[in-house]
């Protein structure tokens, strides 16, 4: 194995080549998490991994609880299972509060304050009324609590770790929010130790061949946990010393049939790229930057045969989508025939009638 196999291997267990799964819920729950501060791009990455599948079916499984959008792991905005996400929130908010608690000190949140605060979310969610970022904060002000230095979205994530608010369904553009207890089935509590081992056998299943700082990253779970994690299911895996590093993989996981096509668009933030703390046996240091800006924000990236080899931009209009790429080298007429190929998928997926694909390299 070397570090082309590892990215190629990436494109099956993460089910972007040769996907194996047909519903959103199955999806992210073989993914354990999928990243999500893009709202709309979060939909394509689910879209490009599950053939055949447009915008009304994202829209109608997060619309019917089957999947969740919320804070945990690192945190940032993720869409897990419903099924999945009490265990993993029990299992990493703990984390994300203690990195919260000098920040609350500064803005006088108590633990009296966020007590108070979450009255005031449920009753203004009760009965399924989701609410959007702004209602809800409209609510909290209407309930005494002052959005000064941002302190709604301090409040909002307290409340999202401490579970009782989650994704509701979509109102026009916007997100809402949901009590989770009216959107999210009880599940039997799972012990510490049975978390960390299910969370671990997730990442590596789905995401492997990963090394453990690349679970560290994406887990937000310390080291010492997360070596916990690992030594408590490496019976069931396999490894790999790639250039100095030690891969963990499940072969069952992974489908040896050549993929039908190489070249794919994949979208911003997804999980192919950002969720390794080393991303080289995918992209290259040398264009790196042109993929990923100093302050953190990932590109639409054209990933080939595990390799990202350029970036791409869309506009959407009514019947219409507009893609517009742009290649780090020429490509060849084959590899710009597979992207035009997927810009179709990406537009069917979208629901628009035509696509225009204008491709440009340096």
């Amino acid at each position: 194995m070397n570090s082309s196999d590892i990215a190629r291997i990436r494109l099956q267990t993460q089910q972007i080549a040769n996907p194996q799964f047909s519903s959103p819920k199955d999806l992210v729950g073989w993914m354990g998490a999928v990243q999500a501060q893009d709202y709309r791009m979060v939909k394509w990455a689910l879209g490009v991994r599950l053939p055949g599948s447009n915008l009304e079916t994202i829209e109608d499984a997060i619309k019917d609880g089957d999947i969740i959008r919320t804070h945990l792991l690192r945190p940032t905005w993720h869409i897990v299972a419903a099924n999945d996400i009490r265990w993993i929130l029990d299992l990493t908010a703990p984390r994300i509060q203690t990195a919260t608690r000098s920040r609350h000190k500064q803005l006088g949140i108590t633990k009296e304050v966020v007590a108070r605060s979450n009255r005031a979310i449920e009753e203004a969610l009760t009965d399924g009324n989701h609410l959007s970022r702004k209602e809800l904060v409209t609510a909290l002000e209407d309930a005494g609590f002052e959005n000064k230095d941002n302190m709604a979205s301090h409040l909002l994530l307290q409340a999202e770790l401490d579970g009782v608010i989650c994704s509701g369904a979509t109102k026009g553009r916007d997100y809402t929010y949901a009590l989770m207890d009216e959107r999210v089935p009880d599940v039997p509590k799972l012990s510490r130790e049975e978390s960390l081992a299910k969370l671990a056998r997730t990442y590596f299943r789905s995401h492997g061949p990963a090394t453990l700082d690349d679970f560290v990253w994406w887990s937000g779970l310390t080291l010492t946990d997360s070596r916990k994690a690992l030594e408590m299911i490496k019976p069931d895996f396999q490894s790999e010393a790639v250039e100095s590093r030690e891969y963990w993989f499940s072969e069952s996981s992974v489908n040896t049939a050549d993929a039908e096509k190489s070249a794919f668009l994949i979208p911003a933030y997804d999980e192919f790229l950002i969720s390794y703390k080393s991303r080289n046996v995918a992209i290259s240091e040398n264009i790196e930057k042109k993929a990923i800006s100093n302050n953190g924000i990932f590109r639409p990236v054209i990933v080939v045969g595990g390799q990202v080899v350029g970036i791409w931009k869309r506009s959407v209009q009514k019947t219409k989508v507009t893609i517009e790429t742009e290649f780090f080298d020429k490509p060849s007429l084959d590899i710009r025939e597979q992207v035009e190929e997927s810009a179709g998928e990406f537009a069917r997926f979208l629901v628009r009638e035509t696509v225009e694909v204008t491709h440009h390299w340096k």
